[in-house]
């Protein structure tokens, strides 16, 4: 036996028998919490404490399930419900390592329901919840299985600018939600019937954006040049002001809300970097996709990032793309002006694709080349003797001759 404690004011000593203990192993448990084993085999039982069993994991774990979990109702005499070597359904509740043993339920509720543990609970899904507490901040729910979330006070309803809870809200009152985040186990969720019941698909990831998907978000911020959105899980996006659908001199304000429902198109996502633009607008006639950006063509892009000689922009369908400081504007003062006053986040609505590197467009935004994009040859097939075509500047090189002069 190993000595595991002594009680110096009893003079007791605790001794184990257990092989893992006696021989300092890890304890022969293979079983994941929350999980549900179907043919556990009873190994003994008490009638005072309860069901010894045996779980069926990869390598047989052994597991203990409490006379008070053996079912949703008082059970007097458990040796009779329940006999050694007949075959049973367990939920795992956690583990107890010293001991070696895994502990579980037999209780139906514990198998209803797609929730059990925080590990259960996913951005998007939907489920039924039981209201706990209400605060001025918004309400504490509990999933069926016990575990908490938070509904905050802005997404009790759809309404905007809510300054206490519904009266729905009671202690009690059993609603239907949708999980908005879980991170740490810290759950929040939705009340707001328009994200409860969509069927658009849940973005939850900036990996999972592609370019062209429609989701629905909330506005979270609304400014001059554009508004924030927010999806499940902490996403977040942006929303210049070409791409809110406003007509010319309506002001973002009078039509949109901070907490209003929208349902956005990716336009451009670069998941590296976590940014993430979308549009109001479900038309994407006027964007040109990756395998249709060619030379000549006219694409659109958002500010990523500024540099002393480029302005890198992201294009839908390429990583990025680069306007060199000249082909910002038609004039060179002009340019420099203008690139003085851009900033992440600003749109070039049209962009003249001049060449293509690799994955990196080279673009620009001067106004006369955009304007005849069309009258510009992209290839040699389309130079002809006598034509007149409308060229640019692309480098100057200066050609002189070196005259040595021999000196007899």
């Amino acid at each position: 036996a190993r000595i595991l404690f002594v009680d110096p004011s009893t003079r007791a000593v605790g001794l184990t028998l257990n092989q893992h203990l006696l021989r300092l192993n890890v304890p022969p448990i293979n079983v994941k919490v929350g999980e549900i084993y179907d043919k556990s085999r009873v190994l003994r039982v008490d009638k005072k404490a309860g069901l010894f069993l045996e779980i069926p994991s990869p390598t047989p774990s052994p597991g203990f399930v409490s006379i008070h979990d053996v079912s949703d109702k008082d059970v007097k005499n458990v040796e009779k419900k329940f006999r050694e070597g007949s075959l049973t359904r367990v939920r795992v509740l956690g583990v107890r390592h010293l001991e070696g043993v895994a502990l579980g339920t037999l209780k139906d509720s514990a198998f209803e329901g797609s929730v059990f543990t925080h590990a259960d609970v996913k951005p998007g899904m939907v489920v039924r919840a039981k209201v706990v507490t209400v605060e001025p901040f918004g309400a504490i729910v509990q999933f069926s299985s016990g575990v908490k979330a938070l509904c905050p006070l802005p997404h009790m309803s759809e309404l905007d600018n809510i300054v206490k809870p519904p009266k729905k809200f009671k202690a009690g009152a059993e609603l239907l939600f949708r999980v908005l985040g879980c991170k740490s186990k810290r759950i929040t969720v939705t009340y707001k019937k328009s994200l409860v019941k969509s069927k658009l698909e849940v973005l939850a990831s900036y990996a999972d954006a592609k370019i062209g998907l429609v989701t629905h978000g909330w506005i979270t911020k609304i400014e001059k040049h554009g508004c924030f959105v927010r999806f499940y899980n902490g996403v977040q996006g942006f929303v210049s002001r070409s791409e809110l659908g406003l007509e010319p001199g309506i002001e973002a304000e009078s039509v949109y809300h901070v907490g209003q429902v929208v349902k956005c198109r990716i336009v451009s996502v670069v998941p590296t970097s976590r940014k993430l633009y979308v549009s109001f607008t479900m038309s994407s006639n006027r964007v040109i996709q990756a395998d249709t950006a060619k030379v000549g063509t006219i694409v659109s892009g958002v500010v990523e990032r500024l540099t002393p000689a480029t302005v890198v922009v992201s294009v839908n369908g390429f990583s990025k793309g680069s306007i060199l400081n000249e082909q910002l504007a038609d004039h060179h003062g002009q340019a420099a002006q203008l690139k003085n006053l851009l900033k992440p986040g600003h749109e070039f609505n049209q962009l003249l694709v001049l060449d293509t590197e690799g994955q990196n467009l080279v673009l620009s935004a001067k106004h006369s080349l955009i304007n005849t994009a069309n009258d510009i040859p992209s290839e040699i097939s389309q130079m002809q003797a006598g034509a007149v075509v409308h060229v640019y500047s692309s480098s100057f090189c200066f050609s002189y001759i070196i005259i040595n002069e021999q000196v007899s």
